[in-house]
């Protein structure tokens, strides 16, 4: 049987991509160990789903719209810089935002009825981030990174939910939206 891998997220307007694949060549000018991905593939992740097959799939797109349908649009702000983990020997450097509370309301929806349609939930909690880039090996200048003030940033209008599908390449990631839930602007 045919699965794929696949996660649900909010995309990121082509202005703030822009924004930060300028961050990223920033940060990776001060830390060349840094590998950043293709601008199309940013986005804010809600729920990874791994593995699915087409059934589960066509199950947690129509969940996914019902539950856009009673979330009303909301604004983010793309600030603080962090790692994970933190330190001197860091392996992700993301992006928080802020406020959490609309965007945890909707990731804890979204959990909570995945769990119920047979989607396993995460063992870790949810940390709401937007992945910047990965380390290679150590940064030499960590501090670089740790002495970075606010992004300043457009607001992040959430407008939409997006069912995406993932496939690894030796080049990256691949990600391909499959189904698109707009939020209820009623």
């Amino acid at each position: 049987m045919k699965r794929t891998r696949a996660f649900i997220a909010i995309p990121l307007p082509d202005s703030l991509c822009g924004q930060v694949k300028k961050l990223q060549h920033e940060l990776r000018a001060e830390m060349p160990e840094l590998r950043t991905g293709a601008s199309q593939n940013l986005h804010l992740t809600l729920n990874f789903l791994g593995d699915q097959s087409d059934e589960q799939l066509a199950k947690t797109s129509r969940f996914m719209i019902s539950v856009a349908d009673y979330q009303a649009p909301f604004s983010l702000s793309l600030q603080e810089l962090g790692t994970f983990p933190e330190g001197k020997r860091p392996r992700v450097v993301w992006l928080g935002v802020r406020p959490l509370e609309p965007l945890l309301i909707l990731q804890k929806r979204l959990a909570n009825g995945l769990a119920k349609l047979g989607c396993e939930k995460e063992k870790t909690p949810y940390r709401p981030h937007l992945t910047l880039g990965r380390f290679r090996r150590p940064p030499s200048d960590i501090e670089a990174l740790y002495n970075r003030q606010d992004t300043g940033f457009d607001l992040l209008q959430v407008k939409s939910i997006i069912l995406y599908s993932s496939r690894l390449t030796p080049q990256g990631a691949v990600h391909q939206p499959l189904t698109v839930a707009e939020l209820n602007s009623r």
